[in-house]
């Protein structure tokens, strides 16, 4: 196997210390892979934060895409409710350029969010950062129509007569818990 394939490898690993001899080798950090996909989005989708903060200090690209238009933040999104682990998905939410991607659509017309489906925490985290709960997918599909109803909220105790009542609420909802926000901790790249 060539040198340059083992980086996603790596990554999708999580081998923090295999990752640094391959880029310590000269292997190319934005090297796409299978469906476009950067060693980036591979340690994104891994929930792998040290691999993260590697790739960044050899200047990973936040605005990479692969063949279906997805971002960082989509494998981010999906590899934190994967991995039953926020804290990739916190610390890139920490950065400006990453949030500017919260409400990116996919080639289907997903966004982060509706990769998030299904984990409670991870939908609260983005409705936090400013994700849109009623963007719709090609098919029509809200995220909030699948993923739990986030940050407490009941569908009995809200009886909207819609999911986009209830996305309505959860943003409502989101906007006083974004006031409340609390800082990402940066420090977790040694």
């Amino acid at each position: 196997m060539p040198v340059d394939a083992d980086i996603h490898k790596v990554c999708k690993n999580g081998d923090f210390e295999e990752l640094a001899v391959l880029l310590r080798l000269g292997v190319c950090p934005h090297m796409p892979g299978a469906k476009g996909r950067t060693p980036f989005h591979v340690a994104a989708a891994s929930a792998s934060t040290h691999c993260i903060c590697l790739l960044l200090s050899h200047e990973a690209d936040f605005y990479a895409l692969d063949n279906l238009n997805r971002s960082i933040l989509h494998f981010a999104a999906s590899g934190a409710r994967t991995n039953k682990d926020t804290t990739c998905l916190e610390y890139l939410l920490g950065f400006s350029e990453v949030r500017k991607l919260i409400n990116r659509q996919s080639a289907s017309g997903c966004t982060p969010l509706h990769f998030a489906s299904g984990d409670e925490l991870v939908c609260k985290l983005l409705i936090e950062a400013g994700a849109d709960a009623s963007i719709s997918d090609a098919d029509g599909q809200l995220a909030m129509t699948s993923a739990p109803v986030p940050l407490g909220l009941r569908l009995s105790t809200a009886a909207p007569s819609s999911v986009t009542g209830v996305a309505k609420l959860v943003l409502r909802r989101a906007s006083s818990f974004s006031r409340r926000a609390k800082s990402v901790n940066t420090t977790n790249c040694e």
